[in-house]
């Protein structure tokens, strides 16, 4: 990860200064960018990627995987800037949905000519819930980089009946582009 920074670092300065010396126009070397890919470590942990239409509105996709399950959860998020350049706060909400998963294993036993037999019924699972978001993100000038902490609380409810609430913090990097 870390030569991979450095690359696209070296990338950028390169970019910035043609071979004549002049700056060029990139939209590496700025606090702002249009796209980010990058990694979420939190409860939802996953790939992550970001759009922003403008300085103050963007979409965030988050694709997470548990053992058997896969979920995404889609994020409208509004920007606000600080009075530190290259530092946002941003605020919003969405909703997520899981597929997936052998949840619930129910076993039953059958007796015959004198034998028990064991089956076991799996059943998947199913999750939809709603999400928001606040958090703060830091975007590096001289590099494609940005990292973000945030509190993403979510209710969530399964195909069981069952409700869950719960806080979801994180830490966040993307390259940007």
């Amino acid at each position: 990860m870390l030569s991979t920074v450095l690359s696209i670092n070296l990338a950028a300065q390169q970019a910035t200064t043609g071979v004549t010396g002049t700056p060029g126009n990139n939209s590496f070397t700025g606090y702002d960018y249009k796209n980010g890919v990058g990694v979420r470590m939190g409860v939802t942990s996953g790939l992550t990627y970001k759009h922003k239409f403008n300085q103050s509105n963007a979409f965030e996709v988050i694709v997470n995987a548990w053992p058997y399950t896969l979920g995404v959860t889609a994020l409208y998020e509004r920007y606000k800037s600080t009075d530190v350049p290259g530092l946002n706060c941003y605020f919003g909400g969405g909703a997520h949905a899981n597929i997936g998963g052998p949840y619930r294993r129910v076993y039953y036993y059958r007796y015959y000519d004198n034998r028990r037999y064991t089956y076991m019924y799996v059943s998947d699972g199913r999750a939809i819930g709603i999400d928001g978001i606040i958090g703060l993100e830091y975007k590096f000038k001289p590099i494609p980089l940005a990292i973000s902490a945030d509190i993403k609380p979510f209710t969530e409810v399964n195909n069981y009946g069952n409700f869950y609430i719960a806080l979801d913090p994180s830490i966040g990097l993307k390259l940007t582009f």
